[in-house]
């Protein structure tokens, strides 16, 4: 996504680093437990890298906007409408502070709960 001034040159943001961001940004929310993520991303994991091809997906949307679906798992006994909301206006936030591009839809998808073993029994 490239923003060009005539005096300074142009500045270009990858797709991946604004998934990195996003990626970031929702799970510094407490209640995110982790972002979800496919065989693949539990592959990349292992070896050291961090995939983000299923937790993050990014959309141009025009001219310097995006959108956004984040896939994450929460933690037991959190407000899920709740914590979406903080994610999705966290994400936001950090995304348009730190790249100058507008974050137009943010859809948070719960794919999973995280329940302690002690509240199986």
């Amino acid at each position: 996504m490239p923003e060009s001034t005539p005096e300074q040159g142009s500045i270009e943001v990858a797709i991946p680093v604004i998934a990195t961001l996003a990626a970031k940004a929702a799970s510094e929310v407490k209640g995110v437990v982790a972002l979800a993520g496919g065989m693949k991303d539990e592959l990349a994991k292992l070896i050291g890298r961090e995939s983000l091809s299923r937790s993050v997906k990014v959309r141009e949307e025009g001219e310097r906007t995006v959108s956004l679906d984040l896939h994450l798992i929460a933690a037991y006994k959190a407000s899920l409408p709740g914590l979406s909301q903080k994610v999705s206006d966290r994400v936001r936030r950090e995304v348009e502070a730190l790249t100058q591009i507008k974050v137009g839809a943010v859809d948070v998808y719960i794919e999973d709960v995280s329940v302690p073993k002690e509240a199986h029994g």
